[in-house]
């Protein structure tokens, strides 16, 4: 005979978990709020006509797409208003000398 039958195991873990509801349910509730936020966002963008792709990058728009680096947005507006040269790409000081 098993140190522990199996349903003993059973019971003890149900009311190892039945003890800590409040924090499962918690849990639970963030992680749907979360979801919920995101879709509202993503969702409320979506109707304001913002693209996809800038979605995703939002928070990456003035980063220097070869080294991450974060520019000015002064650096940021000159890249994008020399579409031909840059590609419509965003490049820090030292990485718009190497492009021509």
């Amino acid at each position: 005979m098993p140190l522990l039958d199996s349903k003993v195991l059973i019971v003890v873990v149900l009311r190892a978990l039945g003890t800590f509801w409040y924090v499962w349910a918690f849990l639970l509730a963030f992680a749907v709020g979360k979801i919920i936020y995101r879709l509202y966002k993503r969702n409320r963008l979506a109707r304001l006509g913002v693209p996809e792709p800038i979605l995703r990058n939002a928070q990456n728009n003035n980063q220097c797409v070869v080294c991450n680096v974060l520019v000015s947005e002064k650096v940021k507006q000159y890249c994008l208003d020399h579409n031909a040269r840059f590609g419509g790409k965003v490049y820090c000081f030292q990485h718009q000398k190497g492009i021509k």
